[in-house]
């Protein structure tokens, strides 16, 4: 996977260096879904996510309702022994919440956990800053770098023809930590959302519910 993801990274950068206007045009369609995302002030998607720490494997299927800075509602579909449990994230940390029962997430990264994880690609696509775009067989493959005190987040999405995210991949240190595949992505119905510093890295989302 480390070397998958270097490949990757240098196919990104040739395409948006090299290629004859292709990777700007990439670029641009990245920064329309961002622009879209902000506008319409979060969006809603089901996603089925695998969380690798090394030793340990764990997967579920999740439901989010989140704002641009990742802000919202997760809730675990699956598996059954855990199904019902939400989650309401605001950033990097959230409370997890089951019946009358809540409890505290850890912090991101490292030991990520996996309902954090739609509220970190959605805060990556609004808000990360864009290192990369390029054509992977018919899909747009961005590539997103995101901030979490000392260390970074490297975020790969694939987008289909109508710039929906279909998949992703989260890596920090050189491992790939998580991946996800997204089904069912809606853009919220619009809201009041206000952007500034609108340059191809960091956009700073004004509040807005999914």
């Amino acid at each position: 996977m480390r070397r998958f993801s270097a490949v990757l990274t240098m196919l990104l950068c040739l395409l948006c260096a090299c290629s004859s206007g292709k990777g700007t045009d990439d670029v641009q369609a990245a920064m329309d879904f961002r622009a879209d995302l902000l506008s319409a002030g979060g969006c809603a998607f089901q996603s089925e996510c695998t969380a690798d720490w090394g030793d340990t494997v764990f997967s579920c299927t999740l439901d989010g309702a989140l704002d641009p800075e990742g802000g919202g509602r997760v809730t675990v579909l699956a598996p059954e022994s855990v199904a019902g449990i939400s989650a309401t994230l605001n950033g990097g940390e959230g409370t997890l919440e089951y019946q009358d029962v809540a409890l505290g997430l850890s912090p991101l990264p490292g030991s990520i956990a996996p309902i954090q994880l739609p509220g970190v690609f959605v805060q990556a696509w609004a808000q990360g800053w864009i290192a990369g775009a390029g054509r992977d067989t018919d899909a747009l493959c961005v590539q997103y770098e995101l901030g979490y005190g000392p260390e970074k987040l490297t975020i790969y999405t694939w987008f289909d023809e109508n710039a929906h995210p279909l998949r992703g991949e989260l890596y920090y240190d050189d491992h790939m930590g998580a991946a996800v595949t997204l089904t069912d992505f809606t853009l919220a119905p619009g809201g009041t959302n206000e952007t500034v510093e609108t340059d191809l890295g960091q956009r700073v989302p004004g509040q807005s519910e999914p």
